[in-house]
C-alpha cells in the first residue's frame, strides 16, 4: 500500500495543495516554512482512515489548532483572526492493482466540531486485512524532528500493548512524534527470555536483528556484521561494532537517530508479521522529517541507498534540506514546494555536485558571493589576456579563501595553461 495523491484544503498554513507521489523514495524539498512538515503530518491524518478499520488503535485527527487562520491588522496594536474552513484531507492509495480513496474533514475550529472520516474503502480494506492471519500487514511510521525526545508519558505505548497483545500492536503510536523506545526495549528483553526458556532462536527477534545488522553494514562498509541485542549486563539494548559494545543511548546523536529509526521499523514489522523471516520484503509507507538530521556528510551520502536496499518495498516520503541527500539519490521522485505553496516535480540530481544541487534544485547559492565575485574578476582578466591582473586576483583569492580552496586551485591551473 502506498500514497498516490494527497489533496489538502485549509490544513494548518496550507491554503490548498495537490501532490502526486511515486513508488520508492520521494524527497520533499523547499525553503523553511513552505509546508514540508505540514504535508507529512497531513499524511499521518490521512492514514488514520486505515487505522479507523482497526479496533482499539488510536488515530490522528484534525485538531482545532490545525484549522488554517488568516490574521488582519485592525489597528496599531490590534489584529483580527479569520478561520478558513472546512479542513479537508483527501488521499488516494494504491494496493497492488487496486485504488483506495479516503477523506478526512473537520467542519470548523469550534469544540463542537470533530474529525470525520468519510468513506469506508480504506477502513474496510484494513479490517479485512488484519482479520486474515495469513495476510501481510503493511508498515506505517512517522519520524518527526523530535523523534529522540523523551515521550510525553512514562507508560507510553505499554498499556495499549498489554491490552491488545496481538499483531495490531504494530500500529500503536506509529504516528506519534516521539519514538517509543521503552516498548522496544521491553519487547527485546521478552524475546531474550523466550529464547532462553525455549532454548532456541526466536524468529521475529532474529529478523529484527538481521535488518539492523544489514543496514549498519551498508552504512559503515564493515567487514564483519555489527549486532544489536538486549544485554542483561547493561539492562538495555546495545550495539556492537568492530568488537566494541555499548548501550545505544551512549552513542552519538547520529548513531542513535539511525539505529532507533531502523529498530522502530523492524520492531513494528516483527509485531505486524511475526511469522515472516524476511521483514524487509514487506511494503508500507514511512514518513521521515529531515532525514539528514544529526548525520555526518559521510552518512548522508549513504542513507538513502541503505534504506532502499534494506526495505525495497517501502514507500519513503522524506523532507530534507541537504544537497548531499539529493545528489546521492538515484531514481527518486524530487518534489519541490515553493514559497507560494506551488508543487513542482523536478528531474533527479543524482551525482550532481553539491554546488550544482544548491543552485539548480534548491534555488540557493553554491559559492559565497565574495568568492563568486573574485572568480568573475579572474575570468574577465583571463578573457582579456591580462595575465598580470589574473595573477593578482589569484593572490587575493588565496589570501582570502586559502590555497586549498577548490576555486583557487582551479584558477591557478587555468592560468598555468594560458
Amino acid at each position: 500500500m502506498r500514497f498516490e495523491q494527497l489533496y489538502l484544503l485549509n490544513y494548518k498554513a496550507i491554503e490548498e495543495m495537490n501532490i502526486q507521489f511515486g513508488a520508492g523514495v520521494n524527497l520533499l524539498i523547499g525553503d523553511n516554512g513552505v509546508g514540508k512538515t505540514t504535508i507529512l503530518e497531513a499524511m499521518t491524518v490521512a492514514l488514520g482512515d486505515y487505522l479507523n478499520g482497526l479496533s482499539k488503535i488510536a488515530k490522528t485527527g484534525v485538531k482545532s489548532t490545525d484549522v488554517r487562520i488568516d490574521t488582519h491588522v485592525l489597528s496599531d496594536a490590534s489584529q483580527g483572526v479569520v478561520y478558513s474552513t472546512p479542513v479537508i484531507i483527501k488521499a488516494r492509495f494504491q494496493y497492488g492493482k487496486n485504488k483506495l480513496t479516503g477523506e478526512v474533514t473537520r467542519k470548523d475550529e469550534t469544540s463542537s466540531s470533530k474529525t470525520r472520516f468519510l468513506g469506508k474503502e480504506v477502513a474496510q480494506y484494513a479490517n479485512t486485512l488484519v482479520n486474515d492471519i495469513h495476510a501481510e500487514l503493511p508498515l506505517f511510521c512517522y519520524f518527526s524532528t523530535s523523534r529522540l525526545a523523551p515521550p510525553k508519558r512514562e507508560d507510553f505505548g505499554t498499556a495499549s500493548n498489554n491490552k491488545l497483545n496481538d499483531r495490531r500492536c504494530g500500529y500503536i503510536g506509529c504516528f506519534e512524534s516521539n519514538l517509543d523506545i521503552k516498548t522496544i526495549q521491553a519487547w527485546c528483553l521478552k524475546m531474550e527470555m523466550a529464547a532462553f526458556q525455549q532454548k532456541k532462536c526466536i524468529r521475529e527477534y532474529e529478523a529484527l536483528k538481521k535488518i539492523v545488522s544489514d543496514f549498519m553494514l551498508h552504512m559503515n562498509e564493515l567487514e564483519e556484521k555489527p549486532e544489536v541485542y538486549y544485554s542483561r549486563a547493561f539492562e538495555t539494548i546495545v550495539y556492537s561494532e568492530n568488537g566494541n559494545t555499548l548501550p545505544v543511548h551512549y552513542l552519538s546523536a547520529g548513531y542513535q537517530s539511525l539505529l532507533w529509526i531502523i529498530m522502530n521499523m523492524a520492531f513494528r514489522l516483527a509485531l505486524l508479521n511475526p511469522g515472516k523471516e524476511d521483514l524487509g520484503a514487506i511494503g508500507g509507507v514511512v514518513l521521515i522529517d529531515e532525514i539528514d538530521m544529526h548525520l555526518h556528510p559521510k552518512w548522508q551520502w549513504k542513507v538513502i541507498g541503505a534504506l532502499r536496499d534494506t526495505f525495497p518495498k517501502i514507500q519513503f516520503i522524506m523532507a530534507t534540506h541537504s544537497p548531499i541527500i539529493i545528489s546521492s539519490s538515484r531514481n527518486v521522485n524530487l518534489i519541490q514546494i515553493d514559497e507560494k505553496q506551488k508543487v513542482h516535480y523536478l528531474p533527479e540530481a543524482y551525482a550532481y555536485s553539491v554546488e550544482d544541487v544548491l543552485e539548480l534544485r534548491q534555488e540557493s547559492v553554491g559559492t559565497p558571493k565574495e568568492l563568486k565575485k573574485v572568480c568573475q574578476m579572474f575570468e574577465t582578466a583571463l578573457n582579456e589576456e591580462n595575465y598580470e591582473m589574473a595573477k593578482k586576483v589569484i593572490e587575493q583569492m588565496a589570501e582570502a579563501f586559502g590555497d586549498d580552496n577548490t576555486k583557487v586551485k582551479n584558477a591557478k591551473a587555468e592560468l598555468e595553461v594560458e
